[in-house]
């Protein structure tokens, strides 16, 4: 049995924490009292105590490897004796004691930057310094600089990158790079949401002499540019990805002189790309693949929305693409054939109502609607997967190493938990018992027309593990394949980055020396991290600006349903505003609850009134913690 173990401490606000390690998927608990020594992103070394599946892991730290000494931001608060900075990130359940200085004065309510000088024990509080002073008015523009520091995002550019880019601009390398091969005569196109700068991919098909379709998937060449271990290549690692957050910016994983210019398939401009060009039947049938390197000249730059109305005959788009028309018609025919691939016939692909945050120009959310992707949307999506799958395939069949996509299949305990919550919900007629995939499709396929589809859809998701980078090829469980790589997107992913290095050493056979898997294991556990993180920063900007949203509609009320329920509180969704929130016991004021933990209800002490998984609800909003990201709702009927 194991008796040490290494890991990072993630905190709680209510002062207990977990010890995050690479070794258990389900983080550890730490109880409050060992927390008091210790601080969230402290590395420790642990000794653990009781170990068991079916019980709450116990461990006891024994040794601080390496304490967490980034700074903190939080919120000054002025006191008669001591003043103090309240963190802004929850994970830190104490307060930061700063000298008394009548120059702090004025910094009431301010958000700050601060260092701890003393870390806080059992028995001393935590002492800082103020290092630097944020601002005082919440806005947008503040919390993004409040969550990007919270994550320790990258987001300037050194001068060493900024003198390399420079010379980078002058080589004119699509100029010289005759070796690749001349496909400019083909009319491919970018397809892109509305408001997309960086274009990573372009497509084209046709049918050729045999009554089979040819799609071309050509991807930016970035590696053309980007030389490994230059300042470029090292930034792009640390970055990971780029990162697309709610107000309509990205924080690119290179330049924009890269991503949105020198590397960006642009219309009517030369560019370098690999590209994959695939051969398949007519009933959707795999007949071959190759890739090589090319130039080519994008025709038109078009967004789903264009695409998809050009299909459903929209005039003013026919007019205006009328030199491509017949191409891009072509796409709505062989969008038939990608859906019959064999390649997916198992995939478990989820059909979701996303949300929609229209702005205003102040980039606060002024109204939130829905949509469903489009034709257009799949028929990329299925490209794409379909280039990332067969480019896996030449890896494979050349050389073992690679950096693959992984995704497990779930454990037990999750698969118990959702059959669970379906028994709960009142779906006891899937007798299936999760165990192969195909039970998983079938389940799919019941729940396609059912009214709570998509909080059924959330608790399947929820159940899912999460895909990952990782040199040890296990397969992707959600696409129900054997292999699977990411390729198609240079720009704004490292890990498709370095797929393109391995593909092109392969296609010229040289020496693959720095594919190591050790290095190949130790770049995906990082884009891993870059890729939560990513999500982390988006989520966490993105729910301040809701609570910031509904902060004048206190008085109105709201359509919600309960997705879960805890001893305190119930957990709701607004599904017209795609909005969380809670619902809190000592709010009900009209009668008492007490929590049935085994059937999850919270049951009415004199009425016997039940509220459970699934009800719909009318709530009203009583108030809207921005700072801590939370919405309390009252229930009206």
């Amino acid at each position: 049995m194991l008796k040490l173990v290494k890991g990072e401490i993630i905190g709680n606000r209510n002062g207990y924490g977990f010890l995050k390690t690479s070794l258990f998927e389900k983080d550890i608990w730490i109880s409050e009292n060992q927390m008091k020594e210790y601080i969230h992103g402290d590395v420790v070394l642990a000794r653990l105590i009781n170990i068991s599946w079916n019980k709450n892991n116990k461990i006891k730290i024994i040794k601080l490897l390496k304490p967490n000494k980034q700074n903190i931001i939080g919120k000054y608060h002025v006191r008669e004796n001591l003043d103090f900075v309240l963190p802004y990130d929850n994970k830190f359940s104490f307060k930061i004691y700063v000298a008394k200085n009548k120059k702090n004065n004025n910094l009431s309510n301010s958000m700050v930057l601060i260092r701890l000088i003393q870390r806080p024990k059992k028995n001393k509080k935590a002492i800082g310094k103020i290092v630097q002073i944020l601002g005082r008015n919440i806005n947008v523009f503040l919390i993004k600089k409040i969550v990007l520091k919270i994550h320790n995002i990258p987001n300037l550019w050194s001068n060493k990158i900024k003198s390399e880019l420079n010379l980078l601009k002058k080589k004119e390398i699509a100029k010289k790079n005759n070796g690749y091969k001349d496909m400019t005569h083909l009319p491919l196109v970018t397809v892109d949401e509305e408001n997309a700068k960086d274009f990573d991919d372009a497509i084209f098909c046709e049918k050729n002499k045999n009554s089979e379709w040819v799609l071309y998937v050509a991807i930016a060449d970035v590696s053309s540019y980007v030389k490994e271990n230059t300042f470029l290549d090292r930034e792009a690692f640390n970055r990971g990805n780029s990162i697309y957050i709610p107000t309509n910016e990205v924080i690119p994983m290179f330049p924009k002189e890269i991503s949105e210019n020198l590397c960006s398939l642009l219309p009517n401009k030369k560019k370098l790309v690999l590209i994959c060009e695939i051969t398949i039947s007519e009933d959707g049938k795999l007949i071959s693949y190759k890739h090589y390197e090319a130039k080519i000249k994008s025709v038109a730059r078009l967004t789903y929305i264009e695409l998809n109305d050009i299909w459903i005959g929209k005039k003013s788009l026919l007019k205006k693409y009328k030199y491509i028309l017949k191409h891009l018609l072509n796409f709505f025919s062989f969008y038939d054939v990608l859906k019959k691939l064999k390649l997916f016939r198992k995939s478990l692909f989820l059909n979701r109502t996303e949300p929609k945050f229209i702005l205003n120009d102040y980039f606060q959310i002024k109204k939130i609607s829905s949509f469903t992707r489009n034709k257009a949307h799949k028929l990329i999506e299925l490209s794409m997967l379909t280039a990332n799958v067969v480019s896996a395939f030449f890896i494979i069949k050349n050389s073992k190493n690679a950096l693959y996509r992984v995704h497990d299949k779930p454990n037990k305990d999750k698969i118990f938990k959702f059959q669970r919550t379906l028994e709960l919900l009142g779906l006891k007629s899937i007798k299936n018992e999760f165990l192969i995939h195909d039970d998983y499709i079938n389940f799919l396929k019941f729940i396609k027309n059912h009214s709570d589809k998509e909080m059924i859809q959330t608790f399947f998701l929820q159940s899912m593990k999460q895909a990952k980078y990782s040199s040890i090829n296990i397969g992707h469980f959600g696409l129900a394949l054997s292999e699977y790589v990411h390729f198609t997107s240079p720009i704004r992913r490292y890990s498709d980055l370095l797929i393109h290095r391995i593909i092109k050493n392969l296609i010229s056979r040289k020496k693959d020396s720095f594919l190591e898997i050790k290095n190949i294991e130790s770049i995906g556990n990082h884009c891993s991290m870059t890729e939560r993180r990513a999500e982390f920063v988006s989520r966490d900007i993105l729910e301040w600006m809701k609570c910031e949203f509904v902060k004048d509609k206190i008085k109105d009320s709201f359509v919600a349903i309960i997705y879960n329920l805890f001893k305190d509180k119930i957990s709701i969704h607004l599904r017209d505003l795609f909005i969380d929130g809670f619902v809190y016991l000592k709010d009900l004021s009209h009668e008492s609850y007490f929590y049935n933990g085994e059937k999850k209800q919270m049951i009415g002490k004199n009425t016997k009134k039940i509220y459970k998984i699934g009800d719909q609800l009318k709530v009203k909003i009583l108030a809207v913690d921005s700072e801590d990201r939370r919405i309390r709702f009252d229930i009206v009927s």
